[in-house]
């Protein structure tokens, strides 16, 4: 993934204010319904733009990183030292100094929109209507796109809020939460709204319930490189930039920039497409656990993908604990990578997720590991040895023996099957939706080697012994199982005579070729 030095934040539309329409809120509307129709045509003109600009303006700026199109107007973010020199130096990007390198926003008459002093300009509509997030020395203030300053740049948090009359956004200093109002005042002052719940945290339930993003959207407005040479056209082609909202990026629910995003321009498509989604906000003890998932992906020449899943929690202040990212194998289409969360209890997550494993029969298998929550908000993975990890975690239903299995075909089945397809054939791999008997029978044995049960057969004295976390001591270990191990024991024999004789029928084998990702 390209490498851009963090500025700036393109819209990112979530929530609109619940209040009663004002002046104010209209005019908003107007801004962002001109701004749609402006983008579709933006690209065109950039070149044309940036050098009439740099004529006659350029050279009170030393750079001209980013440009927008808002209102049938062009906007430019200033640097006040050379941006070019840090782009895509992640070594330089680290090293400059916050206290000369500082950003402003101004309009293409050179009119300062936001003062060339702040260390990151967040573009207009990434929170809420008309509204730009500024952030000094780690506090942010806010804006709105006639360049009047609604926020000093010393609060700890800004959050959308849309249940509450008159309000634009929930604000936090320190301990204490307000409102920004829809006519630009704001309030720490609990007497100032009959809505008692904007002066106390929101819940991660209520924040980000039915919370997603989608780059396809019309109401996102693009944020496009300012460029002179017509040459490079195809850059401008490759979409813009995207930096999500304070809020989500201090959580570090999404990450802080993403390039050649699709801008949904119907003269410059580009077949791909960024996402966001909170997949479970739950509350742990004192503190909350959010889980969240991105994408994105661009079909082009050389391709690009990127996944990842995100397990965060967070203080009564909104403050992140702890974190922990998940990065699935990139694997092949046949197979799905998605990785799937759930709480089996307050404090313990389950997390299955089909990936690569030194399996003795499979390549790739969905696998299920398991992390703690513990009262401090910190995340724990609990150590369970072995690659059937629920057997010693929860009472398992018929569900757990399904899943994506994948491993080589034999010499029998691949002559059988290219025998069916022709002499053109190419077939590598087989994949089965469940477990094999076989697999049941080393899972069921998992459990008791686990409490180092002396094996009588040759057969899995020598599978263990390989094993490094296998120590045998014992002649007997029914009396060290768990009743979660016991009602597993019972429900992995109960499927196992379901299975016999029918057991083609449940696995359900298919064939295909398969080749990794790279």
């Amino acid at each position: 993934m390209k490498n851009f030095l963090p500025l700036l934040l393109i819209t990112f539309w979530l929530y609109q204010c619940a209040s009663t329409e004002t002046e104010q809120d209209q005019t908003t509307k107007e801004t962002l319904d001109s701004s749609k129709a402006a983008t579709e045509v933006a690209p065109k003109t950039i070149p044309a733009e940036t050098t009439d600009f740099e004529k006659q303006i350029g050279a009170f700026h030393k750079q001209l990183p980013y440009m927008m199109f808002v209102k049938d107007q062009v906007y430019f973010i200033v640097a006040s030292i050379n941006w070019q020199e840090n782009k895509g130096n992640s070594d330089k990007q680290d090293t400059a100094s916050t206290e000369t390198y500082k950003v402003g926003l101004v309009n293409e008459r050179n009119e300062i929109i936001i003062p060339i002093k702040y260390d990151k300009i967040y573009n207009m509509g990434g929170l809420a209507a008309n509204l730009i997030e500024v952030e000094l020395n780690g506090k942010l203030g806010a804006y709105d796109i006639s360049g009047k300053e609604l926020l000093k740049a010393e609060f700890d948090g800004i959050y959308p809020y849309t249940n509450a009359k008159d309000v634009w956004v929930q604000i936090r200093k320190g301990d204490q939460f307000g409102w920004l109002s829809t006519s630009g005042s704001f309030s720490m002052d609990p007497s100032s709204h009959p809505n008692k719940a904007l002066f106390e945290a929101q819940s991660v339930a209520n924040l980000f319930t039915n919370w997603s993003f989608d780059s396809k959207s019309k109401q996102i407005i693009p944020l496009f490189e300012a460029q002179t040479d017509p040459k490079d056209q195809h850059e401008i082609e490759s979409g813009g930039i995207l930096v999500f909202p304070s809020y989500l990026y201090h959580l570090g629910l999404v990450p802080e920039l993403t390039t050649d995003w699709n801008t949904s321009i119907e003269e410059y498509p580009v077949n791909g497409e960024t996402t966001a989604t909170i997949e479970i906000a739950h509350k742990t003890g004192n503190n909350q656990t959010i889980i969240s998932a991105f994408s994105q992906y661009f079909s082009e020449p050389r391709g690009y993908y990127e996944e990842r899943s995100d397990i965060i929690t967070v203080n009564d202040k909104m403050e992140p604990i702890d974190k922990l990212s998940i990065e699935p194998d990139y694997l092949n289409v046949s197979f799905s990578n998605d990785v799937r969360f759930r709480f089996i209890n307050d404090n313990t997550l389950e997390m299955s997720i089909t990936k690569e494993v030194q399996h003795p029969v499979y390549k790739i298998m969905t696998s299920y590991n398991y992390h703690n929550i513990n009262a401090e908000g910190k995340i724990i993975p609990i150590d369970i040895k072995g690659f059937y990890k629920f057997t010693r975690t929860i009472k398992i239903t018929d569900f757990y023996f399904k899943g994506c299995f994948v491993r080589n075909i034999t010499t029998k089945e691949r002559e059988r099957e290219e025998k069916k397809l022709g002499e053109d054939a190419y077939i590598n791999f087989a994949k089965s939706e469940h477990l094999t008997i076989a697999d049941l029978d080393l899972m069921r044995n998992e459990i008791y080697a686990a409490h180092g049960y002396r094996f009588k057969s040759k057969k899995w004295q020598d599978y263990f012994g390989k094993q490094a976390w296998y120590t045998p001591q014992f002649d007997n270990v029914d009396d060290q199982l768990s009743e979660i191990e016991k009602h597993n024991v019972t429900a992995i024999l109960n499927q196992k005579k379901k299975m016999e004789g029918h057991e083609a029928e449940f696995i359900n084998t298919t064939y295909g070729a398969f080749s990794t990702a790279g």
